[in-house]
């Protein structure tokens, strides 16, 4: 599933068939470029590394959706009288006020207003600092937020099956982490869970020599 700007974002080349590997993964030179200002613009380098390999070898998908995608959306509408919904799988519930147009602030209650059922094209979810710290879920949603270390599932960081998400349309609605378990890596009692002190990445940046 490669992201909306792949000029600025990581994306995976995947067929979008659940349960299938991808063929790559693509990060961007800029990505690399100048690292504070990636963490800075997109969050934790590692869960946004971790995010882009557990769709590349799992065949998972994103919990988050995008604005101006009619199948995928960032916000959108149950009926023409309520309040807007994040596409999200989170642990704990989001604050409401992070409901963005992405025309600006001034356009923010038309963009983000329920006036029909579905999709809002112009509006986003952004997190805020007024989010609550226990968020934990899920790596597939909101990756940039440090607190997030887990996936949604059916046990412990219960999986939203509700929403339009890619996760949950081309899934079956199946939670990331229960798609991930039936994986060939974990058949037989392979690769038990283990407690890794330091997640922190290491990792180096090469370039093809000139000819």
């Amino acid at each position: 599933s490669s992201g909306i700007n792949a000029e600025y974002m990581p994306y995976t080349d995947q067929a979008r068939i659940c349960r299938v590997e991808g063929d790559r993964i693509n990060f961007p030179l800029s990505y690399f470029e100048n690292i504070a200002e990636t963490t800075e613009r997109l969050g934790s380098i590692g869960s946004l590394i971790v995010k882009q390999w557990m769709g590349y070898r799992y065949g998972i998908f994103e919990e988050v959706g995008f604005p101006r995608d009619p199948l995928y959306p960032s916000a959108y509408c149950v009926d023409d009288s309520g309040s807007p919904v994040a596409v999200s799988c989170s642990n704990v519930p989001l604050s409401e006020g992070g409901f963005a147009s992405i025309r600006g602030s001034s356009f923010n209650t038309e963009d983000c207003k329920c006036n029909q059922a579905g999709a809002l094209d112009l509006c986003m979810y952004v997190l805020g600092q007024d989010q609550d710290l226990f968020l934990l879920s899920s790596i597939m949603g909101f990756s940039q937020i440090p607190s997030n270390l887990v996936f949604c599932d059916h046990e412990f960081y219960l999986h939203e099956s509700q929403h339009p998400s890619m996760q949950n349309l081309l899934c079956e609605e199946m939670a990331t982490f229960d798609v991930v378990l039936q994986h060939y890596d974990f058949d037989f009692g392979h690769n038990d869970p283990n407690f890794v002190d330091d997640t922190a990445p290491i990792y180096e940046v090469v370039q093809q020599a000139l000819k």
